[in-house]
């Protein structure tokens, strides 16, 4: 007497239409003519290599002394990767297949930092100005590749945001300065790394844009050496600057010592008249 094994087809074939395996309903229709129960089944055809190449971020994680993800979870983490990327608007067959997807659930990438991964690549990178753009390039994020390695699962994110803060407090030391190469990709890092914000650097330079060069004349005057470094430093971290206050002070006992001179000399001028 044949065995009804219809049932249990019809539940293994809306199970691999779920993982996007319906290619193995075929081996599926032998297993159970041969009378392998349901369990054996899925236990056979997740011992197939459609099976393996399709979870392959499993092995990965197995490799890491991760814990592999079930089917249900693995493809949920994946659908929500997707959504990220379209909720910013990156375009579709960017960073969206499941062979891009394989590195972030190897990785164990949460959807959360896919999301915040996708906010710095698509609100820092995507909608900054030339300007700007022209920096990232100088801290290695080329206009080709800036997204991808601002999503590279590989590098760590505190140190991605980190660069990309450099990169933004470089911009706008060009901009106020009129010069890309006014800051080195290493002095705007260690800005960055001391907690100097993009907005900030905006301040700072700003002002340091419209009275740099006065203020080394002083210096220069007063025979000290001003560096664009103590001007930064103290423009964007607080750090008084003890060479521009010696200049300032000279310049100021000066101006008083010119004032009292002048006084002095018309109230002599006046005594003499009387």
């Amino acid at each position: 007497m044949a065995i009804d094994w219809s049932d249990a087809f019809s539940i293994i074939r809306t199970m691999l239409a779920q993982w996007g395996l319906s290619s193995l309903e075929g081996a599926v229709t032998g297993m159970l003519q041969d009378g392998d129960p349901q369990e054996i089944v899925v236990a056979k055809l997740r011992d197939t290599q459609e099976y393996k190449r399709r979870f392959a971020a499993n092995a990965d994680r197995i490799a890491k002394g991760l814990s592999p993800m079930s089917e249900g979870e693995y493809i949920a983490t994946e659908q929500s990767y997707r959504e990220v990327m379209r909720s910013y608007g990156l375009p579709q067959g960017f960073y969206d297949s499941q062979d891009d997807f394989r590195k972030f659930l190897a990785a164990d990438v949460s959807p959360q930092e896919m999301r915040d991964r996708v906010t710095l690549a698509a609100e820092r990178y995507q909608n900054a100005d030339e300007g700007t753009k022209r920096q990232f390039t100088r801290f290695g994020f080329t206009p080709g590749e800036a997204v991808a390695s601002i999503l590279d699962p590989d590098a760590a994110l505190p140190v991605l945001r980190q660069k990309i803060t450099a990169a933004s407090i470089a911009a706008e030391a060009a901009a106020s300065f009129g010069n890309d190469q006014r800051l080195t990709t290493d002095r705007a890092l260690e800005l960055a790394q001391q907690g100097v914000t993009e907005e900030q650097a905006r301040r700072g330079f700003g002002e340091l844009g419209a009275r740099s060069e006065r203020d080394k004349g002083l210096a220069a005057l007063a025979g000290y050496t001003l560096s664009d470094k103590e001007l930064e430093d103290e423009a964007l971290l607080g750090r008084r600057s003890r060479v521009r206050e010696r200049a300032l002070g000279q310049e100021q006992a000066s101006y008083r010592g010119g004032y009292v001179g002048q006084e002095t000399g018309l109230q002599r001028g006046s005594r003499g008249s009387l």
